[in-house]
């Protein structure tokens, strides 16, 4: 039974990386680098295509080389600790030296939009104690991070569960299919 919850577990924490890289990572990049809609979307396009580089060479290397014959829960807490380095590097620490800047106004007091300025919004008292982390960081994490974790968790994850559950006796419903 515990194995079932680790590997339900990882299959969870993969999700939740992946939800936060599709919905969040945008966001966080327009108030962290005071970047435009277009700058932030020229960056990730460079990144994720990047890092599915580095993922397809770990596939590769896993599937021709001496890496299969690894241990695959070995192969599940290094992909599980590179998570949580990549979000523990991203992270808004304190003594990362900038905090947030908000977006400018125009000369009648309205406020610009995300296409022409990237920020905090002036709504969000939260973005003076936010602490900005370092964009060099960010683009490494995001290639090498996610390039390494994916294939370090999914396919061992794929593995072992099978495993673990063993034969199970079939339903009705799947034996007549």
């Amino acid at each position: 039974m515990v194995g079932v919850i680790v590997c339900i577990t990882v299959m969870c924490v993969q999700h939740s990386v992946s939800t936060n890289i599709e919905t969040i990572a945008t966001q966080s990049m327009i108030a962290m680098n005071n970047w435009n809609d277009s700058e932030v979307v020229l960056c990730n396009g460079l990144l994720l295509p990047a890092s599915a580089i580095i993922s397809f060479i770990n596939y590769m290397l896993q599937t021709f080389t001496f890496v299969h014959n690894i241990d695959q829960r070995k192969l599940l807490i290094f992909g599980l600790s590179v998570f949580l380095i990549h979000h523990s590097l991203n992270y808004p620490w304190n003594f990362y030296p900038d905090t947030l800047n908000y977006i400018p106004l125009t000369k009648n007091g309205s406020k610009y939009s995300t296409v022409k300025f990237g920020s905090c919004s002036k709504k969000y008292v939260w973005c003076n104690n936010v602490h900005r982390f370092p964009t060099i960081i960010y683009c490494i994490t995001m290639i090498l991070c996610l390039g390494f974790d994916f294939p370090l968790t999914s396919p061992p994850n794929n593995i072992l569960y099978p495993d673990i559950l063993r034969l199970r006796r079939q339903n009705f419903h799947a034996k007549n299919i």
